[in-house]
């Protein structure tokens, strides 16, 4: 990606990077030699990624999975990975967030002024306010019945 950057100055900008966490890394983390320690940071990998990024304004949009495929440590992981992006945004950044079980959901239903319109993701700007209301939202998730 690097090399990339170099190469093509002018797109620099343009070039996005993200973060996956796959299966395998859960597995990973959970019989680590490290697993049995009290004072482990499961999320160190994302606040390494993250704190490596600099961009002038950030577009986020987390699609949060909680139905009933996932284990109660599946959940709580991927809960903790969305509370941590949120903590990493700014007032300059756009956030949305929508969570997705056997229905979805979203934190607020305010994005249109007709109500009687089908609710839609917008994107709003990460304000202290607005982040504790997705926090909030995110601590009230429950997993799935996985219909």
């Amino acid at each position: 990606m690097r090399k990339n950057v170099t190469k093509y100055k002018p797109l620099s900008n343009a070039l996005k990077q993200e973060y996956i966490i796959s299966e395998q890394d859960l597995n990973d983390l959970q019989y680590s030699q490290f697993s049995e320690c009290l004072g482990h940071d499961e999320t160190i990998i994302w606040k390494n990624y993250m704190s490596h990024q600099n961009y002038l304004r950030k577009n986020i949009v987390l699609l949060l999975d909680h139905g009933g495929s996932l284990s109660k440590r599946q959940l709580h992981i991927s809960k903790s990975i969305a509370k941590q992006m949120l903590g990493s945004l700014s007032e300059n950044d756009q956030v949305a967030l929508v969570a997705v079980a056997s229905n979805w959901s979203l934190p607020d239903r305010d994005c249109s002024d007709n109500q009687l319109l089908k609710p839609s993701i917008c994107m709003k700007s990460a304000k202290p306010s607005y982040l504790l209301k997705l926090n909030n939202f995110i601590d009230s998730l429950a997993k799935g019945s996985g219909e």
